[in-house]
């Protein structure tokens, strides 16, 4: 709520549909979606995260409330995130060096910061994002995976929903670049169950360990899109 997301829009479709149609008005409702569509029905759903984001462009509200109709699944991924490294004995009190891929503007970051670890720093990047944060112990930096190399190296790197699976040797190189020998990875990815093994198969080939397996999955009720499973691949490197 604090970064202008509305739980309640991710419980109730047609209030996410009524809070979009108010903001854009019943024409501009109906173009946005028979674009979406159009491209859907084209192309399938790999990249369409980007072409909506450009499509919508600085309206940051339109986005807000887009992403409030799932930000649920975020939400839980999240706190299967936390579990993670409660369980691996992570303590609140440690100067964690965190990173997180694809946060945006930083909710997810803060949440861990203020609520879990407040001792820790938390880099987060995202292509799509060049604001502020008020949270000093979150430092946020507009770039893409590719062209992000950090001079220090961090202790825990997470993701939620982060990357299309299908790109996924994207991730793994920004990882591996900038992680050291016992940093954990917490990826919270939108992954068919029948393509685990592939991202778990990156991973082992490259000297990572699996954390658990078989891989967590965390289940959500999602109203907008049905109920759904996501894994939570933890490796360590």
């Amino acid at each position: 709520m604090k970064y202008g997301y509305n739980l309640q829009y991710s419980l109730d479709d047609n209030l996410c549909s009524e809070a979009l149609i108010n903001h854009l008005g019943k024409k501009g409702y109906k173009k946005f979606w028979n674009f979406v569509l159009k491209f859907a029905n084209k192309n399938g759903t790999e990249g369409i995260e980007q072409v909506i984001r450009d499509y919508i462009g600085t309206d940051s509200q339109h986005l807000k409330i887009l992403l409030s109709g799932q930000i649920l699944i975020s939400v839980m991924i999240l706190e299967g995130i936390i579990s993670s490294m409660q369980e691996l004995k992570f303590q609140k009190n440690q100067e964690l060096q965190i990173l997180e891929l694809g946060g945006y503007e930083g909710w997810a970051a803060d949440y861990i910061n203020c609520n879990e670890f407040n001792s820790s720093f938390i880099d987060v990047i995202d292509s799509n994002y060049n604001g502020p944060n008020a949270n000093t112990n979150l430092r946020l930096i507009q770039t893409k995976y590719e062209t992000f190399n950090s001079e220090k190296k961090y202790d825990v790197v997470f993701s939620i929903l982060g990357i299309h699976h299908t790109k996924i040797k994207i991730l793994f190189d920004c990882i591996d670049r900038n992680t050291t020998k016992d940093s954990v990875i917490l990826l919270g990815l939108r992954v068919d169950k029948s393509d685990y093994i592939d991202v778990v198969d990156l991973f082992s080939a490259n000297g990572y360990m699996t954390i658990n397996y078989p891989v967590k999955t965390i289940k959500v009720q999602n109203l907008g899109t049905g109920p759904e499973t996501f894994p939570l691949f933890e490796f360590r490197k």
